[in-house]
């Protein structure tokens, strides 16, 4: 660097202004080393700071509606996106899960990725018309449905004791857990003479005489 830079000024001996000229380049020079340092340390240092985004708190939405998570996203200066819905026991509609989670810090203007309650999964009620109704209960209480009320009604068609219908009725989709109410046969209705005499009391004897 020194051979180079004699050897320029050797050349430019003579020529006129030439000191003049080379102290101005190199001071161009300096100026643009110096100038291209203070942007670096600009990029990397002063810069940053001036556009630095506050942090917020993600807010506790897991288990609210997500009407409701809407106003309390918007409050932290956050928004969200629904990425997916599950079944769960949660009612529908009701955030099951937040990414991000709820207590975590996070720029503001995040967007929470939530997981939204699609209820319980629906499943369809045995159809146990026809069977008596001990086994009918025993089969709708090992899927997961609970006893309702039991009506017990005389039927031609039906033999007794066994299961008329359902209500709901076999083949719907519905909760886990729900009552099933049932309607059970008595077989047919039959009166004999021997009936109608015992409802009856005695036969009166004409004229009042015993």
């Amino acid at each position: 660097m020194k051979w180079s830079f004699a050897r320029l000024r050797e050349r430019l001996r003579g020529v006129p202004c030439a000191g003049w000229l080379l102290a101005l380049g190199v001071a161009l020079g300096t100026f643009l080393l110096l100038s291209l340092l203070a942007l670096v340390l600009v990029i990397r240092g002063i810069l940053p700071a001036l556009v630095h985004t506050p942090e917020v708190e993600v807010p506790a939405i897991v288990g609210l509606p997500s009407e409701e998570v809407l106003d309390s996203l918007k409050a932290h200066g956050l928004s969200y996106r629904v990425v997916a819905t599950v079944y769960s026991d949660a009612p529908e509609g009701t955030v099951v899960e937040a990414s991000p989670a709820p207590g975590m810090r996070v720029k503001r203007g995040r967007v929470i990725d939530l997981t939204l309650s699609r209820g319980h999964q629906l499943v369809p009620v045995p159809d146990v018309t026809g069977l008596e109704f001990e086994v009918a209960s025993e089969i709708l209480v090992r899927d997961g449905f609970q006893i309702g009320d039991v009506a017990y009604v005389f039927s031609d068609s039906v033999p007794r004791y066994r299961v008329i219908q359902t209500d709901p009725p076999g083949g719907e989709m519905v909760e886990p857990g729900t009552p099933i109410d049932f309607q059970v046969s008595l077989g047919p209705l039959t009166v004999t003479l021997d009936t109608l005499e015992k409802e009856a009391g005695p036969t009166p004897v004409p004229g009042g005489l015993q």
